[in-house]
């Protein structure tokens, strides 16, 4: 362990425990990822924190993170991490504009719960990681919506590797979670990779698009 990341690990679990914000700037190289999930997972420990939200925009560090939460695992830690995918990108049935996603017009979705408990429990005996590939896997294997699949899933992990939107964007942000009657309780840890895009990103967020051709369309 490098000095400063053990000066990392240390600063994250004290301030993860207490409840306060911290801001981390480092060059690359060091070993920040897994500082960062090596403290929460420590600050985890004998507190009321239930999950791990690792916020990023790139796929590139998506990946990186879950393999630094597997390199935990490896060694012990005995936690859960998922990579929750975006809904365009992991349904095996959009096809184009006129796709609709309702349990009338896809078989996935249509008696999705009569078979979820099935694809849950594939994933939860024989697995303590879960990326796309695994969830859609088993989703394919029990006929049910993979991003569905992946959304319960999560509440049975204790590290959630996902976009900034499924925190920030009100209109897809996790309502299981986030929502005011939110029905996941306990408290969230939120590490958030390049924080300084953040802005930008809550600009997109916030701020109404019109589109020239679709007035003209109108």
């Amino acid at each position: 362990m490098r000095d400063s990341q053990r000066d990392m690990i240390l600063e994250c679990w004290r301030d993860m425990r207490a409840g306060k914000t911290l801001f981390a700037e480092a060059p690359t190289g060091i070993g920040k990822t897994v500082s960062v999930l090596y403290g929460a997972a420590r600050a985890m420990g004998g507190s009321d924190i239930r999950r791990i939200f690792y916020l990023t925009a790139k796929a590139s560090t998506r990946r990186e993170a879950y393999a630094a939460a597997g390199r935990l695992a490896g060694a012990g830690a005995g936690l859960r991490t998922m990579v929750l995918t975006a809904k365009e990108q992991i349904c095996p049935r959009k096809t184009g504009p006129n796709f609709i996603c309702d349990p009338e017009h896809c078989p996935l979705a249509k008696g999705y719960y009569d078979r979820r408990a099935a694809a849950l429990e594939s994933l939860i005996l024989n697995y303590k990681g879960y990326p796309a590939g695994a969830i859609s896997q088993a989703a394919s294997k029990h006929s049910v919506c993979p991003y569905e699949l992946s959304l319960d899933l999560s509440e049975y992990c204790d590290i959630i590797i996902c976009d900034y939107n499924y925190a920030f964007d009100p209109a897809v942000k996790l309502r299981r979670y986030f929502a005011d009657d939110a029905y996941c309780g306990g408290k969230n840890v939120f590490l958030i990779d390049e924080a300084h895009n953040l802005p930008d990103r809550a600009r997109d967020l916030f701020s109404a698009k019109l589109s020239s051709g679709e007035l003209e369309q109108v």
